[in-house]
Protein backbone atom coordinates (compact mmCIF):
# COMPACT_ATOMS: atom_id res chain seq x y z
CA UNK A 1 0.00 0.00 0.00
CA UNK A 2 1.34 3.44 -0.93
CA UNK A 3 1.29 6.25 1.57
CA UNK A 4 -1.21 8.98 0.85
CA UNK A 5 1.26 11.72 1.75
CA UNK A 6 3.87 10.66 -0.80
CA UNK A 7 3.80 11.63 -4.45
CA UNK A 8 5.61 10.01 -7.38
CA UNK A 9 9.13 11.13 -8.20
CA UNK A 10 9.14 14.23 -10.34
CA UNK A 11 5.54 15.17 -9.54
CA UNK A 12 6.70 18.63 -8.49
CA UNK A 13 8.06 19.17 -11.99
CA UNK A 14 4.49 19.78 -13.12
CA UNK A 15 2.15 20.70 -10.24
CA UNK A 16 -1.50 19.79 -10.73
CA UNK A 17 -2.64 23.33 -11.59
CA UNK A 18 0.22 24.39 -13.83
CA UNK A 19 2.67 22.94 -16.30
CA UNK A 20 6.31 23.50 -17.05
CA UNK A 21 7.24 24.59 -13.52
CA UNK A 22 10.90 23.68 -13.39
CA UNK A 23 13.33 24.11 -10.54
CA UNK A 24 14.08 27.76 -11.36
CA UNK A 25 10.38 28.65 -11.41
CA UNK A 26 9.81 26.97 -8.06
CA UNK A 27 12.84 28.62 -6.47
CA UNK A 28 11.75 32.07 -7.66
CA UNK A 29 8.24 31.42 -6.40
CA UNK A 30 9.58 30.52 -2.95
CA UNK A 31 11.70 33.68 -2.88
CA UNK A 32 8.69 35.81 -3.81
CA UNK A 33 6.42 34.19 -1.24
CA UNK A 34 9.03 34.55 1.50
CA UNK A 35 9.49 38.20 0.57
CA UNK A 36 5.76 38.90 0.93
CA UNK A 37 5.45 36.99 4.21
CA UNK A 38 8.52 38.45 5.92
CA UNK A 39 7.78 41.99 4.75
CA UNK A 40 4.30 41.82 6.25
CA UNK A 41 5.31 40.27 9.57
CA UNK A 42 8.38 42.44 10.17
CA UNK A 43 6.61 45.65 9.14
CA UNK A 44 3.91 45.15 11.74
CA UNK A 45 6.58 44.34 14.33
CA UNK A 46 8.94 47.22 13.60
CA UNK A 47 6.11 49.76 13.57
CA UNK A 48 4.28 48.24 16.52
CA UNK A 49 4.73 51.49 18.47
CA UNK A 50 2.46 53.21 15.94
CA UNK A 51 -0.24 50.64 15.28
CA UNK A 52 -0.50 49.19 18.80
CA UNK A 53 -1.71 46.03 17.11
CA UNK A 54 -0.29 43.43 19.49
CA UNK A 55 -0.77 39.73 18.86
CA UNK A 56 -3.96 40.12 16.82
CA UNK A 57 -2.36 42.57 14.41
CA UNK A 58 0.72 40.40 13.92
CA UNK A 59 -1.47 37.31 13.47
CA UNK A 60 -3.78 38.90 10.90
CA UNK A 61 -0.90 40.42 8.96
CA UNK A 62 1.05 37.17 8.86
CA UNK A 63 -2.01 35.09 8.00
CA UNK A 64 -3.18 37.39 5.21
CA UNK A 65 0.32 37.73 3.75
CA UNK A 66 0.75 33.96 3.79
CA UNK A 67 -2.66 33.40 2.18
CA UNK A 68 -1.98 35.98 -0.54
CA UNK A 69 1.40 34.44 -1.38
CA UNK A 70 -0.14 30.96 -1.47
CA UNK A 71 -2.81 32.09 -3.91
CA UNK A 72 -0.24 33.84 -6.10
CA UNK A 73 2.47 31.20 -6.42
CA UNK A 74 1.51 28.22 -4.28
CA UNK A 75 0.61 26.20 -7.37
CA UNK A 76 4.11 26.74 -8.76
CA UNK A 77 6.34 25.73 -5.85
CA UNK A 78 3.98 24.24 -3.30
CA UNK A 79 3.94 27.44 -1.26
CA UNK A 80 6.17 26.53 1.67
CA UNK A 81 7.95 29.89 2.27
CA UNK A 82 9.40 28.33 5.41
CA UNK A 83 12.44 26.04 5.83
CA UNK A 84 10.59 23.99 8.45
CA UNK A 85 7.64 23.26 6.16
CA UNK A 86 10.05 22.50 3.31
CA UNK A 87 11.76 19.92 5.53
CA UNK A 88 8.40 18.35 6.39
CA UNK A 89 7.48 18.10 2.72
CA UNK A 90 10.83 16.45 1.93
CA UNK A 91 10.36 13.87 4.69
CA UNK A 92 6.87 13.18 3.31
CA UNK A 93 8.32 12.62 -0.16
CA UNK A 94 6.88 15.70 -1.85
CA UNK A 95 10.16 17.54 -2.44
CA UNK A 96 13.39 15.97 -3.65
CA UNK A 97 16.09 16.20 -1.00
CA UNK A 98 18.50 17.68 -3.55
CA UNK A 99 16.16 20.67 -3.92
CA UNK A 100 15.77 21.39 -0.19
CA UNK A 101 18.94 23.56 0.01
CA UNK A 102 17.77 25.51 -3.05
CA UNK A 103 14.41 26.15 -1.41
CA UNK A 104 16.07 27.27 1.81
CA UNK A 105 18.43 29.62 0.00
CA UNK A 106 15.56 31.10 -2.00
CA UNK A 107 13.51 31.61 1.15
CA UNK A 108 16.42 33.34 2.87
CA UNK A 109 17.07 35.56 -0.16
CA UNK A 110 13.43 36.60 -0.31
CA UNK A 111 13.32 37.21 3.44
CA UNK A 112 16.48 39.31 3.50
CA UNK A 113 15.28 41.30 0.49
CA UNK A 114 12.16 42.18 2.48
CA UNK A 115 14.21 42.99 5.58
CA UNK A 116 16.60 45.17 3.60
CA UNK A 117 13.76 47.05 1.93
CA UNK A 118 12.12 47.76 5.25
CA UNK A 119 15.40 48.78 6.88
CA UNK A 120 16.27 51.10 4.00
CA UNK A 121 12.94 52.92 4.19
CA UNK A 122 12.86 53.63 7.93
CA UNK A 123 12.41 57.37 8.55
CA UNK A 124 15.49 59.32 9.62
CA UNK A 125 15.82 60.03 13.35
CA UNK A 126 12.76 57.92 14.12
CA UNK A 127 14.85 55.81 16.47
CA UNK A 128 15.76 58.92 18.49
CA UNK A 129 12.11 59.81 18.98
CA UNK A 130 11.53 56.32 20.37
CA UNK A 131 14.56 56.37 22.65
CA UNK A 132 16.54 53.84 20.59
CA UNK A 133 20.25 54.06 19.85
CA UNK A 134 19.84 53.39 16.13
CA UNK A 135 17.55 51.76 13.58
CA UNK A 136 18.71 48.33 14.72
CA UNK A 137 16.84 48.96 17.93
CA UNK A 138 13.60 49.23 15.96
CA UNK A 139 14.17 45.78 14.50
CA UNK A 140 14.70 44.36 17.97
CA UNK A 141 10.99 45.03 18.56
CA UNK A 142 10.14 42.49 15.86
CA UNK A 143 12.76 39.88 16.83
CA UNK A 144 11.92 36.61 18.56
CA UNK A 145 13.29 35.79 21.98
CA UNK A 146 12.74 34.52 25.48
CA UNK A 147 13.63 35.73 28.98
CA UNK A 148 14.08 39.49 28.95
CA UNK A 149 13.19 39.47 25.25
CA UNK A 150 9.89 37.66 25.61
CA UNK A 151 6.86 39.88 24.85
CA UNK A 152 5.43 38.84 28.20
CA UNK A 153 8.42 40.42 29.95
CA UNK A 154 7.61 43.75 28.31
CA UNK A 155 3.85 43.45 28.78
CA UNK A 156 4.25 42.65 32.48
CA UNK A 157 6.97 45.30 32.93
CA UNK A 158 9.43 42.65 34.02
CA UNK A 159 7.06 40.90 36.37
CA UNK A 160 6.89 37.61 34.42
CA UNK A 161 8.53 35.96 31.44
CA UNK A 162 9.03 32.69 29.58
CA UNK A 163 12.37 30.93 29.75
CA UNK A 164 14.21 29.00 27.03
CA UNK A 165 12.62 25.60 27.63
CA UNK A 166 9.11 27.01 27.60
CA UNK A 167 9.86 29.04 24.48
CA UNK A 168 11.32 26.00 22.72
CA UNK A 169 8.33 23.80 23.50
CA UNK A 170 5.84 26.39 22.26
CA UNK A 171 7.78 27.00 19.03
CA UNK A 172 8.17 23.26 18.44
CA UNK A 173 4.50 22.46 18.92
CA UNK A 174 3.24 25.43 16.94
CA UNK A 175 5.59 24.65 14.06
CA UNK A 176 4.52 21.01 14.12
CA UNK A 177 0.89 22.09 13.84
CA UNK A 178 1.66 24.48 10.99
CA UNK A 179 3.58 21.79 9.09
CA UNK A 180 0.76 19.33 9.71
CA UNK A 181 -1.72 21.74 8.15
CA UNK A 182 0.48 22.14 5.07
CA UNK A 183 0.85 18.38 4.71
CA UNK A 184 -2.87 17.75 5.08
CA UNK A 185 -4.06 20.39 2.63
CA UNK A 186 -1.64 19.65 -0.22
CA UNK A 187 -1.30 21.82 -3.34
CA UNK A 188 -4.21 20.93 -5.61
CA UNK A 189 -6.66 23.57 -4.41
CA UNK A 190 -5.25 27.06 -3.99
CA UNK A 191 -8.31 28.33 -2.15
CA UNK A 192 -8.01 25.55 0.41
CA UNK A 193 -4.26 26.17 0.72
CA UNK A 194 -4.80 29.88 1.34
CA UNK A 195 -7.63 29.41 3.82
CA UNK A 196 -5.99 26.64 5.84
CA UNK A 197 -2.51 28.15 5.72
CA UNK A 198 -3.61 31.71 6.49
CA UNK A 199 -6.01 30.86 9.30
CA UNK A 200 -3.62 28.27 10.69
CA UNK A 201 -0.70 30.70 10.83
CA UNK A 202 -2.87 33.42 12.34
CA UNK A 203 -4.26 31.18 15.09
CA UNK A 204 -0.85 29.75 15.99
CA UNK A 205 0.65 33.24 16.04
CA UNK A 206 -1.89 34.36 18.64
CA UNK A 207 -0.91 31.38 20.79
CA UNK A 208 2.85 31.80 20.48
CA UNK A 209 3.13 35.59 20.43
CA UNK A 210 3.19 36.26 24.19
CA UNK A 211 5.89 33.63 24.62
CA UNK A 212 8.41 34.36 21.87
CA UNK A 213 6.86 36.86 19.51
CA UNK A 214 5.76 33.90 17.33
CA UNK A 215 8.69 32.87 15.19
CA UNK A 216 7.33 29.68 13.55
CA UNK A 217 9.57 30.38 10.56
CA UNK A 218 13.40 30.32 10.72
CA UNK A 219 13.68 32.82 7.86
CA UNK A 220 11.48 35.39 9.56
CA UNK A 221 13.39 34.94 12.84
CA UNK A 222 16.82 35.12 11.16
CA UNK A 223 16.07 38.30 9.23
CA UNK A 224 14.81 40.04 12.37
CA UNK A 225 17.81 38.83 14.39
CA UNK A 226 20.37 39.99 11.82
CA UNK A 227 18.88 43.45 11.43
CA UNK A 228 18.43 43.81 15.20
CA UNK A 229 22.24 43.36 15.41
CA UNK A 230 22.23 42.55 19.12
CA UNK A 231 24.29 39.36 19.24
CA UNK A 232 24.84 39.61 22.95
CA UNK A 233 21.08 39.77 23.43
CA UNK A 234 18.04 38.96 21.31
CA UNK A 235 19.97 38.23 18.10
CA UNK A 236 22.02 35.60 19.90
CA UNK A 237 18.86 33.62 20.64
CA UNK A 238 18.00 32.99 16.98
CA UNK A 239 19.42 29.45 17.04
CA UNK A 240 16.38 28.24 19.01
CA UNK A 241 14.11 29.53 16.26
CA UNK A 242 15.82 27.20 13.80
CA UNK A 243 16.08 24.13 16.01
CA UNK A 244 12.54 24.13 17.43
CA UNK A 245 10.64 24.71 14.14
CA UNK A 246 12.74 22.17 12.23
CA UNK A 247 12.31 19.50 14.90
CA UNK A 248 8.59 20.22 15.18
CA UNK A 249 8.07 20.04 11.42
CA UNK A 250 10.06 16.79 11.21
CA UNK A 251 7.91 15.22 13.92
CA UNK A 252 4.74 16.27 12.09
CA UNK A 253 6.01 14.77 8.84
CA UNK A 254 6.97 11.49 10.48
CA UNK A 255 3.52 11.21 12.04
CA UNK A 256 1.90 11.98 8.69
CA UNK A 257 3.91 9.28 6.94
CA UNK A 258 3.41 6.70 9.68
CA UNK A 259 -0.24 7.27 10.54
CA UNK A 260 -1.70 9.01 7.52
CA UNK A 261 -4.49 7.37 5.49
CA UNK A 262 -3.33 4.67 3.11
CA UNK A 263 -4.41 4.19 -0.50
CA UNK A 264 -3.65 1.76 -3.29
CA UNK A 265 -1.03 2.57 -5.95
CA UNK A 266 -3.85 2.96 -8.44
CA UNK A 267 -5.57 5.55 -6.27
CA UNK A 268 -2.30 7.36 -5.57
CA UNK A 269 -1.69 7.68 -9.31
CA UNK A 270 -5.21 9.02 -9.89
CA UNK A 271 -5.32 12.51 -11.32
CA UNK A 272 -8.15 14.80 -12.34
CA UNK A 273 -6.81 14.64 -15.88
CA UNK A 274 -7.83 10.97 -15.91
CA UNK A 275 -11.47 12.07 -15.93
CA UNK A 276 -10.85 14.23 -18.95
CA UNK A 277 -9.05 11.40 -20.72
CA UNK A 278 -11.93 9.04 -19.93
CA UNK A 279 -14.43 11.54 -21.31
CA UNK A 280 -12.42 11.89 -24.50
CA UNK A 281 -12.15 8.12 -24.86
CA UNK A 282 -15.90 7.74 -24.32
CA UNK A 283 -16.62 10.37 -26.96
CA UNK A 284 -14.32 8.66 -29.42
CA UNK A 285 -15.95 5.28 -28.74
CA UNK A 286 -19.40 6.80 -29.19
CA UNK A 287 -18.36 8.38 -32.49
CA UNK A 288 -16.94 5.10 -33.71
CA UNK A 289 -20.06 3.19 -32.65
CA UNK A 290 -22.32 5.70 -34.31
CA UNK A 291 -20.32 5.55 -37.53
CA UNK A 292 -20.41 1.77 -37.55
CA UNK A 293 -24.20 1.74 -37.02
CA UNK A 294 -24.70 4.21 -39.87
CA UNK A 295 -22.61 2.04 -42.21
CA UNK A 296 -24.59 -1.09 -41.31
CA UNK A 297 -27.90 0.70 -41.92
CA UNK A 298 -26.75 1.98 -45.31
CA UNK A 299 -25.59 -1.46 -46.33
CA UNK A 300 -28.93 -3.02 -45.35
CA UNK A 301 -30.90 -0.44 -47.34
CA UNK A 302 -28.74 -1.00 -50.40
CA UNK A 303 -29.25 -4.80 -50.19
CA UNK A 304 -33.03 -4.46 -49.93
CA UNK A 305 -33.06 -2.28 -53.04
Amino acid sequence: MANAYAVPDGALDAPAETSGSGTLSRVLAEAFGSFVLVLGVLSIGVYSFLNQSGAIGVALTGGLAYAAALIAVGHVSGGWFNPAITLAQAIAGRVRWAEVPLYWIAQLVGGFAAGGLLFGTLPDKLYELLGKEDNYGLYAQGANGWGDFSPLYTLSQGGATFEMLQAGIVELLASAALAGIALAVGTRNRAAMAAAGGFGLAALTVVAYPVTGAGLNPVRSTVAAVFANDWGGVSGQVWLFWVAPLVGAAIAALFAVAFGPQESPEDAAYDESDDADDDVDDDVDDDRTGTADDDDTAAADKKSD
